[in-house]
């Protein structure tokens, strides 16, 4: 209290205040409920030995301020109360295609980023047609079968997602990018079915799984990476049991996958799974050695 008052250049009286009734306090405030707060106000109250006087003064200021600013913000801004905010876009389509455009947008920057077959657009008309089709099934099947055309989205996402996944010679990728086309349809649903909180955390969810879990995996790499890999040699020169004995060496595990005989030559693949540093060592290696007439490497996309 001291350094509130002197804040307002009040000197601290010597005396203590005066203790009053409660009936007498009580008429008290009802007095200068409606008295200005001022320098001069608050120091007599206090020079009065009304001490408490001097705290329902400002309480009350500080009403008069914040009550009418609330009611101007709940008046003019309606959608500061979150329930009408949510009543408002459940009940209007256009604003739940507005959601999933948004929503398919976000999901779709990621993979946009990282350059892949299925990158925002994509994503972004996959979340928006789940979303108009769950709108449209609940509207045509209703009240006997809501679920009808619903239940198709997830065929026709199948056909698409199956179409980014790529096979090559030992390795496939794509998969991820499909699981993420998977996701976009059930985000799309959950938005035409109104389940907003649903289609928030899933896409929280999903964000988490796409940038977050990227990082685990690198170190994961780190540790216990996997790589193709084909060696061309000849047989006189360097006999297969030599290229065996220095994957060994580098204390790398690997598989014999294929071993083909080209006139003179033999082409050998290889699973090999290791520490990385191990590999970029073999990697070294292999184009240091004379006996070694060609090799390639396959890297493990993450």
């Amino acid at each position: 209290m001291t350094l509130v008052l002197s804040t307002l250049g009040i000197e601290t009286a010597a005396e203590s205040p005066s203790r009053e009734t409660s009936l007498l306090l009580l008429q008290a405030n009802k007095r200068i409920h409606k008295t200005p707060v001022t320098q001069a106000t608050i120091k007599n109250l206090y020079t009065k030995g009304t001490i408490w006087q001097v705290f329902i003064v400002l309480i009350d200021n500080l009403k008069e301020r914040i009550v009418p600013t609330l009611t101007f913000v709940r008046r003019y801004f309606p959608f500061f109360n979150m329930k009408h905010a949510l009543q408002i876009i459940e009940d209007d389509q256009i604003l739940k295609i507005c959601v999933a455009l948004l929503i398919g947008a976000i999901l779709g920057l990621e993979r946009e980023y990282k350059r892949k077959a299925a990158g925002m657009r994509t994503m972004t008309l996959i979340c928006l047609s789940s979303a108009i089709f769950t709108i449209l099934s609940a509207e045509l099947g209703y009240p006997n079968s809501p679920d009808r055309v619903a239940s198709n989205i997830l065929t026709g996402v199948g056909f698409i997602g199956a179409g980014v996944i790529f096979k090559n010679d030992f390795t496939i990728d794509g998969i991820t990018t499909a699981a993420s086309i998977w996701i976009a349809a059930a985000l799309g649903m959950a938005i035409g079915m109104s389940q907003y909180v649903l289609a928030v955390g899933g896409l929280a969810g999903a964000l988490i799984v796409l940038i977050l879990m990227e990082f685990s995996e690198k170190s994961i790499a780190e540790i216990n990476d996997k790589r193709y890999y084909t060696i061309y040699f000849h047989e006189e020169k360097f006999p297969q049991v030599d290229v065996e004995h220095i994957l060994s060496s580098f204390g790398l595990k690997y598989k014999r996958m294929l071993i083909v005989r080209k006139e003179d030559q033999i082409e050998v693949n290889y699973t090999v799974r290791g520490n990385r540093s191990k590999m970029e060592q073999l990697d070294e290696f292999l184009l240091q050695n004379k006996h070694i007439s060609q090799f390639q490497v396959q890297l493990n996309p993450l």
